[in-house]
């Protein structure tokens, strides 16, 4: 009997010290995500946070949170991240099923079924990341320069390479994405756009950095990146098709070098569509329409481009036609 008197006494002491070492640690959370958004600039805030998950893990919800990352701002109505203390490293993440993107081009509207993550990293080396995967179900924006549109469901996920922690895998999967009906209905005659929720996209690519993504990267500083070995990076929607594939790095001098092999199907089309969502200029269209035309007489197909884009000795050309000065990436 006074044996188990003296294992009561010391698993209430036990119970004790854990709920004050719990407490302790949730103020040191609060503090931390607080410090963590007023490192993120000007804009950037929250209305309210809670944090909970007693006893076995913290669990925080954000209330109203701002996060400006030029050029864009993100506004999310809550933001809930959970981290498991018999996980240690490990982050759960689940965003709003709707939320609001302020962009150059206007306000973007998302919507999905289910938008989270999983983000590990190494608690003892600078809190350096690891892992991330992030899925997404009935992803769905609105507003801004195309409209409205679906990008289906996807699947992001990156893993830093073992040989060299500021190099990362990133692979990318998205089914089930459409164009804007605007756009659909603005293709000519006879070119084939596919059914609504036939567009996929796949990236598979490593990407280095110059330093990891760490604890600097959260609060404000974020890596450059550096190199890029594209194994794959494929857009489709019915006729149109977008391959890229090749490496590509940043010198000494901040000028990008390398050689990306590049296949267009329709490239009309596609270039269309490019001026239309805001991602190319209207006023460059005409030039870029002409430059590839000419590409895609030298591939032998006037509505395919099949050719080199190279960046050496400061220059860029896109087969066998010079472009000008290769880009200054910083």
């Amino acid at each position: 009997m006074r044996v188990l008197r003296r294992l009561v006494g010391l698993a209430a002491v036990l119970a004790v010290v854990g709920s004050g070492l719990w407490l302790a640690g949730s103020v040191v959370a609060r503090r931390a995500v607080g410090d963590w958004v007023a490192a993120q600039g000007p804009g950037a805030g929250y209305e309210a946070v809670r944090v909970g998950g007693y006893p076995f893990a913290y669990a925080l919800r954000f209330d109203g949170l701002d996060l400006p990352r030029p050029p864009v701002t993100w506004r999310l109505p809550d933001v809930r991240a959970a981290a498991s203390l018999v996980r240690p490293g490990m982050l759960d993440l689940e965003l709003p099923a709707r939320f609001t993107v302020e962009a150059p081009g206007g306000r973007v509207e998302v919507a999905s079924d289910r938008l989270d993550g999983t983000v590990r990293v190494d608690p003892f080396d600078d809190v350096a990341l690891l892992s991330l995967a992030a899925d997404a179900t009935a992803l769905r924006v609105s507003g801004g320069a195309a409209g409205a549109s679906g990008l289906g469901s996807g699947r992001l996920r990156m893993d830093r390479e073992d040989a060299d922690a500021a190099r990362y895998a990133v692979a990318l999967d998205l089914d089930g994405a459409d164009l804007p009906p605007a756009l659909r209905e603005g293709f000519a005659a006879g070119v084939a756009v596919g059914g609504s929720g036939d567009g996929s996209a796949t990236v598979r690519a490593v990407i280095g950095f110059d330093r990891p993504w760490d604890a600097r990267a959260a609060s404000g500083t974020r890596p450059m990146p550096v190199s890029a070995g594209i194994e794959q990076a494929e857009i489709a929607l019915g006729d149109m098709r977008l391959a890229i594939s090749g490496d590509l790095a940043v010198g000494a001098d901040g000028l990008l070098q390398g050689r990306l092999q590049v296949r267009a199907e329709r490239w009309r089309e596609i270039l269309a569509a490019l001026v239309a969502l805001g991602l190319v200029p209207a006023e460059a269209a005409g030039t870029l329409e002409t430059t590839f035309a000419l590409v895609a007489a030298a591939s032998g197909d006037p509505d395919i481009i099949d050719a080199p884009l190279v960046f050496e000795d400061r220059q860029s050309f896109f087969g066998p036609l010079p472009l000008g000065p290769a880009p200054r990436i910083r």
